[in-house]
């Protein structure tokens, strides 16, 4: 779940209402002391570093039967800590000049995604399988959450509520 999750991060580019988000952030990227836009910083190394956590806590079947990729050893967890604390501070750095979206949900979202990678670092740090996979399940929401507003390519439409979800039924 997570690992296909993880795959519709490809490629985001950021657009609100379908417009693309320029604002000079090539020359933005320039003044900072970066040669990547937002778009590739999403697309090669959020992305990348997403995929490398989400493998963490992923399912996979083989002629064995199924198995679970949670670290095991000390090793693993750590790495899986170091991956959490990566895509933290990714998307720490969205949120400052030149990746920042002049929108106020840019940062919302981004803090969110920030949270919850916290969330899976510390789970990963005291070696909490539980706490561990639910924050990596909240950190796949906080991207589909983003992608849905600033890149909805990725995502495809946002599913509406049903009557019942929406109190009307």
């Amino acid at each position: 779940m997570f690992l296909a999750a993880s795959l519709a991060v490809c490629g985001c580019s950021v657009s609100n209402g379908g417009a693309v988000a320029e604002r000079g952030a090539a020359e933005d990227a320039a003044v900072m002391g970066s040669d990547l836009s937002l778009q590739e910083l999403m697309a090669h190394v959020m992305q990348r570093n997403a995929i490398q956590m989400w493998n963490w806590q992923a399912f996979v079947s083989d002629g064995t039967g199924a198995h679970s990729t949670v670290p095991r050893t000390d090793e693993e967890w750590e790495d899986a800590e170091s991956d959490a604390l990566t895509v933290g501070e990714l998307a720490r750095t969205i949120q400052q000049a030149p990746y920042r979206v002049d929108d106020p949900m840019w940062s919302k979202k981004a803090q969110a995604l920030q949270a919850a990678a916290a969330k899976v670092a510390k789970a990963a740090e005291v070696r909490d399988e539980d706490a561990f996979l639910a924050a990596g399940a909240s950190v796949n929401d906080a991207c589909v959450s983003c992608h849905y507003r600033f890149a909805p390519q990725l995502e495809g439409p946002e599913p509406t509520a049903s009557p019942s979800e929406a109190g009307q039924g």
